[in-house]
């Protein structure tokens, strides 16, 4: 890719409202003939993510602004990933300089840059990972103007207090909020996309598709496949049907919900109305319909947490670690340092 493209990075200092004095440092695309013109995606750059994640999803990533607070180890990865998946814009925000510290995990420093910003020493090489990708590093203060600029807010290197405060301010505008941290082993993540978020593909798995032997003339008709070929549908799943013999009112339907009573059955709804089912034959196929969810903020699932059980044999784990990541950051606003391995006065704290 640095064979195809040209680019230069310019640095721009802005004073603007909310930015106070903090530089802003711009790493920009050059004028390319061969770019992707605005709004559209370079296929043949993006064309694997595009046979993974499909085009819809390529093309909502494109016109999203994305900031990455705290560029620790944590989240120098995470900018690498989101700069290589394509969005539309990626900021670097930090205000700590680098430490001796970083250069256990954070790949994109060097001991030269010990006592600089950490955001401003990494985005050189964070920008060459792909020039489609304006990418900006920021030492300014968190507030509601800032946050106002994206549409996506992850912090990974945050103290407490800052997460909370930041989270408000994201569900109040609508904004999606992510917490990401580790400690030790250990790591956390947290996401908040809102009272109304859209999620257009729940599970980001190729749709089913099973054979039809039968489907039954009833109030609540009933779809049978083959006692050798699972459906694998879930209830509220969405289905269309092709090839159907008879009862071809079902043929190029809009998607229909479903009900799952086995592994190989499932009821569509009143059939009354339709022709007898002339089979065996035909094929149900699942749908990928939008859904609405509903996420907690941030304040609501620190005293009520919906945990991902990652380990069925250690179902308390999780609860001990939510209650240990806050110990952690207490500890570390009271004393102004991580507890010490190993050490039991700290431990005690």
């Amino acid at each position: 890719m640095e064979d195809a493209f040209s680019y230069v990075t310019m640095l721009i200092v802005e004073f603007g409202a909310g930015l106070g004095q903090a530089a802003i440092v711009t790493a920009t695309m050059a004028d390319d003939e061969n770019a992707a013109p605005e709004g559209e995606i370079d296929e043949s750059l993006y064309s694997r993510q595009i046979f993974v994640l499909g085009k819809e999803a390529m093309m909502r990533m494109a016109v999203a602004n994305v900031c990455i607070s705290g560029m620790g180890g944590l989240g120098v990865e995470i900018a690498k990933n989101v700069c290589l998946a394509g969005v539309k814009t990626v900021t670097l925000h930090d205000e700590k300089p680098v430490t001796w510290y970083d250069l256990n995990s954070q790949f994109y420093v060097k001991e030269n840059q010990v006592g600089k910003n950490r955001a401003e020493s990494c985005l050189g090489l964070v920008s060459e990972l792909n020039t489609y990708v304006p990418t900006t590093a920021s030492t300014a203060p968190i507030d509601e103007a800032f946050v106002k600029k994206f549409r996506v807010m992850c912090l990974s290197d945050n103290s407490f207090e800052e997460q909370v405060r930041v989270g408000k301010m994201c569900r109040d505008n609508k904004i999606i909020f992510i917490v990401a941290e580790t400690k030790g082993a250990f790591g956390k993540v947290f996401f908040d996309g809102g009272e109304d978020f859209e999620c257009v593909d729940q599970n980001g798995e190729a749709p089913l598709i099973a054979p039809v032997i039968n489907i039954s003339k009833a109030e609540d008709g009933m779809v049978t496949c083959p006692d050798d070929n699972r459906h694998g549908f879930e209830t509220g799943d969405h289905v269309a049907f092709t090839e159907i013999k008879g009862m071809t009112e079902l043929n190029d339907r809009d998607p229909i919900p479903i009900k799952v009573t086995g592994p190989f059955t499932f009821t569509i709804g009143n059939t009354m109305g339709f022709s007898e089912y002339e089979g065996p034959g035909g094929t149900v196929s699942q749908v990928k319909v939008p859904v609405k969810l509903s996420y907690l903020s941030y304040d609501d699932a620190l005293v009520n947490p919906e945990h991902m059980i990652s380990d069925f044999a250690k179902m308390d784990r999780m609860n001990q670690l939510h209650l240990a990541f806050q110990s952690i950051h207490k500890f570390e606003a009271d004393k102004g340092q991580l507890p010490r391995p190993y050490n039991r006065a700290d431990a005690e704290e």
